[in-house]
């Protein structure tokens, strides 16, 4: 954020001022220069102690004000790094969940492809090994069925064909002529 001329005005009087106060207070050369005021004659030649004065706090004052458009500068200038920095923290931030983002789209689009893959291969297995796995085992339940029943029914005719004597009650299975033709 840079500041106008107007802006900084008040900070260069303020810093002239308070320029010209700490080298009158803080400094040997300063403390001269207040006692030399303070211990003016009247018949001393005033004036030309107050242009002296004058000229000294106008060069001090354009040092101190030099100093402080220094440091301001300074600051101002370290600021705008520091925005500068953030903003590109955050650009590369954002690019950087970007390509998380990018990435975790892509793994789970990977996974769904995988799983289709599964999908696809297990019902290959099952229509090439396990189908005629289960035709097989139909035929056989169909012949075990056929064989139960052909078996059965042989079993059935041998008691049909066998004969049950009345006085005894016990089977034979001789069969008489008359019953071979009748039946």
């Amino acid at each position: 954020m840079a500041m106008n001329d107007s802006n900084k005005m008040p900070y260069l009087i303020a810093g002239a001022i308070g320029g010209a106060a700490a080298f009158l207070f803080l400094t040997k050369p300063g403390q001269r220069v207040r006692d030399s005021v303070l211990n003016m004659e009247a018949s001393s030649a005033i004036p030309d102690k107050i242009e002296d004065v004058r000229l000294f706090i106008e060069q001090h004052g354009q040092d101190v004000g030099n100093r402080l458009r220094s440091v301001m500068d300074r600051v101002s200038e370290s600021f705008e790094e520091g925005r500068r920095a953030y903003e590109e923290g955050s650009v590369d931030f954002r690019r950087r969940i970007q390509t998380l983002d990018s990435n975790g789209d892509q793994v789970v689009s990977d996974i769904h492809r995988a799983i289709d893959n599964l999908n696809r291969t297990i019902r290959t297995v099952e229509q090439s090994l396990l189908e005629p796995l289960y035709q097989a085992g139909a035929i056989v339940k169909a012949v075990d069925s056929g064989v139960q029943r052909l078996v059965r029914r042989s079993e059935n005719r041998l008691f049909d064909d066998t004969i049950v004597d009345s006085e005894t009650g016990m089977r034979s299975s001789f069969v008489t002529d008359e019953q071979r033709m009748m039946g």
